[in-house]
């Protein structure tokens, strides 16, 4: 996620000096360049998601079993941190930090929420599980917070992308 958020940054510069003469085409951009990170992240978070008991035991050892599992989760979030870059520097963009600060704040407290449920009973898949709603639930706020920050083939992908990565739980 860090890796994504950078490549935003360091775009964001160029792309304020853009919106100050075609916002639209900036935020254009904005949503190439998160359509362009999905089609990296979200086959490679599926295949880890996929092969993640093997992955466990080849990096970790047999005494990791169980961490695969909770793994999961936290790869569903790959297909969605280009949709959480790209919020907060459509945001920027536009001059409305704050939307995205609410959107995060329904994100966080999501967690809260999310984590106090599924911790005691699942332990570090819950903790993982309320890391990927709080993600989701921040997006689908910039969404509304955002009008037309996302692209809806990108909103669907991210969204649709973590739920195929989290389906893998299935597998194990």
């Amino acid at each position: 996620m860090y890796t994504v958020s950078q490549a935003f940054a360091v775009q964001l510069p160029s792309l304020a000096e853009l919106a100050d003469s075609n916002r639209a085409g900036a935020e254009a951009v904005s949503r190439r360049l998160a359509a362009h990170a999905q089609l990296v992240l979200l086959p490679f978070a599926l295949c880890c998601a996929l092969g993640s008991e093997q992955l466990v035991r080849l990096v970790y050892g047999g005494a990791f079993h169980g961490a695969a599992q909770a793994m999961i989760p936290a790869l569903a979030v790959l297909p969605l941190a280009p949709l959480s870059a790209q919020a907060g520097q459509v945001a920027a963009l536009r001059l409305q930090p704050m939307r995205w600060l609410v959107a995060t704040a329904l994100g966080a407290a999501t967690f809260v929420g999310v984590a106090a449920l599924a911790v005691p009973a699942h332990g570090a898949t819950g903790a993982t599980l309320a890391l990927l709603a709080a993600m989701a639930a921040a997006i689908v706020g910039a969404a509304v917070a955002l009008p037309r920050c996302f692209g809806r083939p990108g909103l669907v992908a991210g969204l649709g992308g973590a739920a195929l990565v989290l389906g893998c739980l299935a597998l194990l």
